[in-house]
């Protein structure tokens, strides 16, 4: 569709897939306060099997959101239920994730939380 200067979006559809899942943890010091560090999960789950695997965290400071493939690597092509795998994305997590100190946390925090959220 070509794009008019001045034209208005009056809607966006989104196609619904029945085997893709997403799981979205976040800490903050109240249900509506900013978050201090958040965690999403998403994958195509068929049989039990995660697979085309994304996580994202966010909620770093000023760098931004970050896509951590060392940790979607480690998810791939694993049960729902392997704890090993959740570990193992921990670590890998740990490892990769580049997050600031601000008011709200250090990055030290951060870090570790992003290890204990994915291994929920």
């Amino acid at each position: 569709m070509k794009s008019v200067r001045g034209s208005l979006i009056t809607a966006i559809r989104v196609p619904v897939s029945t085997k893709r899942r997403a799981a979205l943890e976040r800490i903050s010091k109240t249900e509506t306060d900013v978050p201090t560090f958040n965690i999403c999960v998403s994958a195509d789950v068929i049989g039990g099997v995660m697979t085309n695997v994304r996580v994202v965290a966010g909620a770093l400071g000023d760098s931004g959101p970050q896509r951590l493939a060392a940790a979607e690597k480690a998810l791939e092509k694993t049960s729902l239920g392997d704890k090993g795998a959740g570990e193992r994305a921990s670590v890998a997590a740990v490892a990769a994730l580049r997050a600031e100190s601000d008011i709200r946390a250090s990055a030290e925090y951060r870090k570790e939380m992003a290890g204990v959220l994915l291994r929920r």
